[in-house]
C-alpha cells in the first residue's frame, strides 16, 4: 500500500498501484499461524560439500522465520530506490521491486497475490558488501508449503562458502 502523510495521519493514495508490501507484519502473522497450527518441518541442509537432513515436530517459528522478517521495504533507505513492475495473468498478480543502482542491499523483492489478494509466494535477493566480505542471499517462501534459502559468502582474497536450506512444512497432530 502506498501512503501519503498528512498532519500525522496516514491515508491511502487513490489510483496508484499497490506495490508496497509489509513484509515484517506478514511474517509475524505467519509465525502465529504456523505455531498455532502445530506445523513442523523437514529440512535439507547443505554447507559447502556437507549435507544433512532433519525433521522437527516442534519448531520455534519466531527463530526459524527471522531471516525473512528482516527486509522492511518501508525503511527510508529504500525510498525511491526500488522500481516496481506488476505482471498479471489469470491466476496471479506478481509485483517485482528491482533496485535502481547499487546503493542498497536489496537486489530484488517479488511477491505474488491471487485475485483475493492472498499471498501465494514471496522471494528476495540481497547482496551485502563490506570491506572484507560479500554475501549474497536468495530466499523464497511459499505459505503452507515451505521455504528455501541459498547463498554464498566470500571472504575477499581467502575463501568462498556456500549454503542452502530447503524446508517443507509438515502438519503434526497433537
Amino acid at each position: 500500500m502506498l501512503v501519503a502523510l498528512s498532519s500525522c495521519q496516514q491515508e491511502k493514495v487513490q489510483d496508484l498501484p499497490s506495490t508496497y508490501f509489509d513484509n515484517p507484519a506478514f511474517f509475524e502473522s505467519e509465525i502465529l499461524r504456523l505455531s498455532s497450527a502445530k506445523t513442523g518441518a523437514i529440512k535439507q541442509l547443505k554447507a559447502g560439500e556437507n549435507t544433512g537432513q532433519a525433521r522437527a515436530k516442534f519448531v520455534d517459528w519466531k527463530s526459524e522465520l527471522e531471516i525473512f522478517k528482516q527486509i522492511d521495504l518501508n525503511k527510508s533507505v529504500y525510498s525511491g530506490k526500488l522500481k516496481p513492475t506488476i505482471t498479471k495473468n489469470s491466476k496471479e498478480e506478481i509485483t517485482s521491486l528491482d533496485r535502481i543502482g547499487e546503493h542498497i542491499n536489496i537486489v530484488n523483492y517479488t511477491f505474488s497475490r491471487d485475485s483475493a489478494s492472498k499471498i501465494l509466494w514471496l522471494e528476495a535477493k540481497k547482496k551485502d558488501v563490506s570491506i572484507f566480505t560479500e554475501t549474497t542471499t536468495h530466499w523464497r517462501y511459499v505459505p503452507d508449503s515451505g521455504f528455501s534459502i541459498h547463498g554464498e559468502e566470500k571472504i575477499k582474497g581467502l575463501i568462498t562458502n556456500s549454503f542452502e536450506v530447503n524446508s517443507v512444512f509438515e502438519p503434526f497432530a497433537n
